[in-house]
């Protein structure tokens, strides 16, 4: 089953002085979304599809103005689809009389327009989705008067979607990811409520308020600022599995043999003949800077080594000496006049004759 996906990412260039936003807009798209593009660019022709592009973009931030020309890139043997282009937006930012802030409002109908609100009423049948689909929609907001803030995550899940939003608010640079991707290619009817609510919380999930401090230019734009893609990331990046460090040795030891020596055996084998035995491989030279480290390991060990030997002697040596001291003290002591006992005092006679 080919793969249906499609990556839109917005990014602003926000401006509170007074002056033009700046707006790129990129998708990359493959599957029936990218013949979708595509389809409507060969009904439209190149002017008619930028037009109504333009269109859309006013519709969506009240003014706006092509600051560029779009740029597209159709690839039909993978149905794949890119283009990219940049706008020049302004009045989409709203006073706030309270706080006296902008007040920017982004109503993100992109994601939620994939997916069709069921009829109320009775039904039947199975409602149908777009199946297997993955659809992305970012959007970067820039501006110095953004303060650093903790993320926010939350998710919309059934048996038959699943709804990621990712807020990550850094100082200057506060990103919005929605991630939707299907599970079934359509809804049983006695779940259509249960699809109804979910489809209701995700276009909830997907507005954006944010208050902005009047006064501020907008950021300098950089040289990736609405470039045209050219290939389009997996959805979900597969991690490698970790392989264990090996000693010289060892990795030498796993090192496949080369095609000739496998081709020379199995003929051996075939033949019932013993298979030459294999050359030695020369001894791989050690780098120069692994010699290096070694030896200031060898070093600094050896230095601890022999330091820790100097201390041992030191203790012993001033252990010996003590004892030998304790013993010519006790010995001499008869000699020495501090530890010879001193006579007592002749007794003063006591008078004995009675007072007059």
């Amino acid at each position: 089953v080919q793969e249906n996906s499609c990556e839109l990412t917005e990014s602003i260039l926000l401006d509170t002085s007074g002056a033009w936003s700046l707006l790129a807009v990129v998708v990359a798209a493959r599957g029936r979304h990218a013949s979708a593009l595509r389809g409507e660019l060969e009904r439209e022709g190149s002017e008619g599809f930028a037009r109504k592009r333009l269109r859309d973009c006013a519709d969506r931030f009240v003014n706006a103005k092509r600051a560029g020309p779009l740029e597209h890139k159709d690839n039909p043997a993978a149905n794949e689809f890119f283009l990219a282009e940049i706008f020049e937006i302004k009045g989409f930012l709203n006073l706030d009389p309270k706080s006296r802030q902008y007040r920017m409002d982004l109503p993100n109908e992109h994601i939620a327009n994939f997916l069709k609100t069921p009829v109320a009423g009775l039904r039947r049948a199975p409602f149908a989705l777009p199946h297997p689909c993955h659809i992305t929609h970012t959007i970067e907001l820039h501006s110095v008067a953004l303060p650093p803030a903790a993320v926010q995550q939350r998710s919309v899940e059934t048996g038959y979607l699943h709804f990621t939003r990712l807020r990550k608010t850094l100082a200057g640079n506060w990103t919005m990811r929605l991630s939707l991707s299907t599970r079934a290619a359509a809804v049983p009817p006695e779940s259509l409520d249960e699809h109804r609510e979910a489809i209701q919380e995700i276009r909830e999930q997907s507005n954006w308020s944010i208050l902005l401090p009047p006064g501020d230019a907008k950021p300098r734009q950089r040289r990736d600022f609405g470039v045209l893609p050219t290939a389009l990331e997996p959805a979900v990046a597969i991690p490698t599995p970790l392989q264990p460090r090996l000693s010289p040795g060892a990795r030498a030891a796993v090192i496949p043999p080369p095609a000739k020596e496998i081709h020379q055996a199995a003929a051996a084998l075939e033949s019932g003949t013993a298979p030459p035995p294999a050359p030695a491989s020369p001894p791989r030279a050690e780098p120069a800077a692994a010699k290096s480290k070694r030896r200031k390991r060898g070093r600094r060990k050896n230095d601890k080594e022999s330091s820790r030997g100097r201390h041992i002697l030191t203790a012993c040596g001033v252990g010996l000496l003590l004892i030998a001291i304790v013993v010519l003290v006790v010995k001499y002591a008869d000699h020495w006049q501090i530890f010879k006992k001193r006579p007592a005092p002749p007794a003063t006679p006591v008078n004995t004759q009675p007072l007059q």
